[in-house]
């Protein structure tokens, strides 16, 4: 699906699959967001790569949201092909042992991987005429990260599982699974502090809706709806 001029989604719910991989053509190639799922993700991506003309093109980067299976699990498979890999360093642990700890009750284990690019805190980089913007916002897990880019004139948001906004701007968002056990309530609340200040156009979660207009006052308005969530913290 094509969402703006060079900017796709090339699995996810509305193609049967759980997660949502995104692909970003720029001048160099291809810069994937999020990884998909091993054994899950790989047809989706290389049927909709094809049917947009892409599969020539070269995937040169995988931005990582967060090291969860459905997030990471590919990206072993594009680094033998040349990706770089770029993650939080806090996520490494999952992406480079292919697995959670051995204590986590849910043992889904992928490819391990090496991440080429180890990002820490907010931060900024340049792939090309890209310019990625990191927001750091622990909650979901502790590295889970925000990939702010400019497309089109538009303030895009790549969030991964950090939130699912839902299907009508007066619907608001829903705070981020809490099954793992990394999972931290204040940092949530702390994250979604954080990006009130923000206006961003459009915002593409992991899962669920693709948010394309009226997300300008989402990250504002639903600070109390994380408060009320977790009201002890």
């Amino acid at each position: 699906m094509r969402l703006l001029q060079n900017l796709y989604v090339l699995t996810g719910p509305v193609f049967g699959i759980l997660s949502h991989v995104y692909a970003i053509k720029y001048s160099g190639g291809i810069v994937m967001v999020d990884g998909g799922i091993k054994n899950g993700s790989e047809e989706s991506i290389a049927k909709w790569l094809g049917y947009w003309g892409l599969e020539k093109e070269k995937v040169t980067h995988m931005l990582i949201t967060h090291g969860h299976w459905d997030h990471a699990g590919l990206a072993a498979d594009y680094r033998e092909k040349g990706a770089r890999i770029v993650a939080h360093k806090k996520e490494l642990p999952w992406i480079e042992a292919g697995g959670p700890p051995p204590d986590d009750p849910e043992q889904i284990l992928w490819p391990p991987c090496k991440v080429d690019t180890i990002l820490e805190g907010d931060c900024k980089f340049n792939i090309a005429e890209l310019e990625v913007e990191v927001i750091h916002v622990p909650g979901h897990t502790p590295g889970s990260v925000i990939y702010r880019i400019n497309l089109d004139g538009k303030d895009v948001w790549f969030v991964g599982d950090f939130f699912p906004p839902e299907g009508h701007p007066a619907h608001g968002v829903k705070h981020g699974w809490t099954g793992d056990q990394f999972f931290s309530s204040r940092d949530l609340i702390e994250s979604f502090k954080k990006v009130q200040r923000y206006h961003p156009d459009m915002i593409l979660a992991g899962h669920g809706y693709l948010r394309v207009d009226g997300c300008a006052d989402i990250p504002k308005n639903n600070y109390n709806n994380i408060l009320l969530a977790f009201p002890s913290r």
